[in-house]
């Protein structure tokens, strides 16, 4: 069996570790934001920004702003079909935001912007909904 020096080979590692530790305090600083602002925001709905889209099939891809597990957070969903005992149903696989790795909080930043315009779009058709009902 090969003797690694263990140490010597995560020398290069371990001397990245404080601006390491500096890059993963900006991106959770980020993200805190985020989701700060998002708590404040009277918002009635979940809400769900589409960022990647399967052409001409089901699957989809969105991050949300949605009640999981007792508590509004932000989750990435993907959207896919599964045969269920009818044919075709819909199925989605939700990863919270707690659950992300760094690499994809850095890529779930983009669509950010994307989330927001969902919101107050679909929290004005829900006002737009509470008044059909009122008008009737």
């Amino acid at each position: 069996m090969a003797d690694f020096d263990l140490r010597k080979l995560s020398a290069p590692i371990e001397a990245l570790r404080p601006e390491l530790e500096a890059a993963y305090k900006r991106l959770d600083a980020k993200w805190k934001a985020v989701i700060d602002q998002l708590q404040k925001l009277l918002i009635p709905c979940d809400v769900s920004y589409t960022y990647s889209e399967n052409d001409g099939g089901p699957e989809c891809c969105a991050i949300e702003w949605r009640k999981w597990n007792g508590l509004k957070r932000i989750c990435d969903v993907y959207f896919y079909e599964e045969m269920g005992a009818e044919g075709p149903e819909g199925a989605e696989r939700v990863t919270p935001f707690e659950e992300w790795g760094a690499e994809q909080r850095i890529q779930m930043l983009e669509h950010i912007p994307g989330l927001f315009e969902s919101a107050a779009v679909q929290t004005k058709a829900f006002l737009k909904r509470i008044q059909d009902k009122e008008g009737k």
